[in-house]
Formats: C-alpha cells, sequence, structure tokens
C-alpha cells in the first residue's frame, strides 16, 4: 500500500487516485478507520454526518508542489451530554486542525528557516517547489517554543 509509505503508519490513510498536472500533484487520500473519537469528551463514533474535502500542502516530488486532497468525515456524538452535536475526524499525525501545511512541511519550513533568512529561504523553496513568502516563514519561526 503506498500510503503508507508515504505517510504515517499510524495515519491510517488510503490512496485513492493521483492526478498530475502543470501546477503539481493532486494526492486524494481518505482515511480507513470506521469511528473517530469526539475531540471534547473522547467517545467513539460511528454515526456519520458527512464528509468535506481538506486541500494541505505537503513536501514537493521531484520538484513539483504536491497537494493533498483528503476526505474528511464528520460524524455525531454519542454523548448526549457532551457540548459537540457533530465533530471532524483528526489527522494527528499528518494534519491539525484548520492547518493548511502538514506536519512534515512546517517542520521542513521552520528547520530551513533557522538556518537562512526569511527571504533567501523563501526564494530557495520556490526553487524547490514549495510557495511561501519570507512573512509566512517569520511566523513559523515565532511560533516555534524556546
Amino acid at each position: 500500500m503506498l500510503a503508507t509509505v508515504l505517510f504515517p503508519q499510524n495515519a491510517a490513510l488510503q490512496l485513492e487516485g493521483l492526478k498530475p498536472s502543470e501546477q503539481g500533484v493532486l494526492i486524494h487520500l481518505s482515511t480507513l478507520t470506521s469511528t473517530a473519537p469526539c475531540p471534547v469528551c473522547q467517545q467513539e463514533s460511528n454515526r456519520l454526518h458527512s464528509y468535506y474535502y481538506r486541500y494541505p500542502t505537503d513536501l514537493p516530488c521531484f520538484g513539483l508542489p504536491v497537494r493533498l486532497q483528503i476526505q474528511i468525515r464528520r460524524f455525531f456524538c454519542r454523548n448526549r451530554q457532551c457540548a459537540k452535536r457533530t465533530f471532524a475526524e483528526r489527522l494527528q499525525q499528518l494534519l491539525h486542525p484548520r492547518k493548511r501545511r502538514t506536519e512534515r512541511l512546517a517542520t521542513a519550513l521552520t528547520q530551513l528557516s533557522y538556518e537562512v533568512s526569511a527571504e533567501s529561504g523563501s526564494r530557495v523553496l520556490s526553487g524547490l517547489g514549495v510557495v511561501t513568502s519570507p512573512d509566512s516563514l517569520m511566523r513559523l519561526i515565532r511560533a516555534t517554543p524556546e
């Protein structure tokens, strides 16, 4: 299974397809698990509400930008006392909630930002297939705990 080679072992992702284009590569993924824990009460749920797609940026491949298309499912919380009625499944090993970059891309950008200036880092990354601004690199440095 190609998804287990490309992504963290405990991410439980299935590769649905690849779509190359002039702009880069789109990798379509879906989750393998049938349940997800509520982020508030931690009770497992298998009652599907709906699904949507997230399109985070990942590390480039052969100099081409890589964008993921991940199908995220929403579930009903089974705990009637919980404040959350519905919740989206989380992929903590790969992608944090509300983030537009995978964790491994953010780590690579942060490491590069510490080694070179934000301006030169942005220029180097554009040659590698990662489009980011110097301001984004500075925000990554500031967000890193000391």
